[in-house]
């Protein structure tokens, strides 16, 4: 037979030690908290949350603009006038059919569930801009033999091509040792 006052200590003596050790439900994640994206294309924003919410949970997603200025996304449910269109909500989840230099940003999806009940977690959406044109950096040498050239970034060289190094996988620059030129897309 178990005592109530066992049963008791024991739920007291792991309370005591959840909360001591910092250990918390009403948490809220992503997938990916940095999404990078072609203009005019479209991207999908996650948020999950834990199930100590509960089955009624509000999800809001804020938008903070690079100049500070914030403004929701999505609240009660529905999109903002400005969003209205081109942005719909599945599960948690934003999904922007067609992103915008504008949309450039930290997206915050906010999850709440009655007092104290709160939760959030951040999203930078990064819309990537081609133009067609071209910045060109060009390095000449003086008289004498044909030179090779190299190119530094941070004090690292840079590799000739960037898709077979991890740390550059992601650049976008044409690099010619030969001629000295190093050529970004704008």
């Amino acid at each position: 037979m178990v005592d109530m006052f066992s049963t008791g200590l024991v739920v007291s003596v792991a309370l005591f030690f959840l909360s001591a050790t910092g250990v918390r439900g009403f948490s809220v994640t992503t997938s990916n908290n940095n999404v990078r994206v072609k203009e005019n294309e479209g991207t999908d924003l996650t948020c999950s949350y834990s199930a100590d919410f509960g089955s009624k949970a509000r999800v809001e997603w804020k938008f903070k603009d690079i100049k500070g200025s914030q403004t929701y996304v999505v609240f009660d449910g529905k999109p903002t006038q400005p969003y209205a269109g081109r942005v719909t909500m599945y599960g948690n989840n934003l999904r922007i059919s067609k992103v915008t230099r504008k949309d450039n940003g930290v997206y915050d999806c906010e999850v709440s569930a009655g007092e104290g009940q709160f939760g959030e977690v951040r999203v930078q959406l990064t819309v990537m801009v081609t133009t067609g044109k071209v910045a060109m950096l060009t390095c000449h040498d003086g008289d004498g033999p044909p030179p090779t050239y190299k190119w530094y970034k941070d004090n690292i060289l840079m590799p000739a091509d960037p898709s077979k190094i991890a740390g550059f996988q992601n650049a976008t620059y044409r690099l010619n040792a030969g001629s000295g030129n190093l050529e970004y897309p704008l």
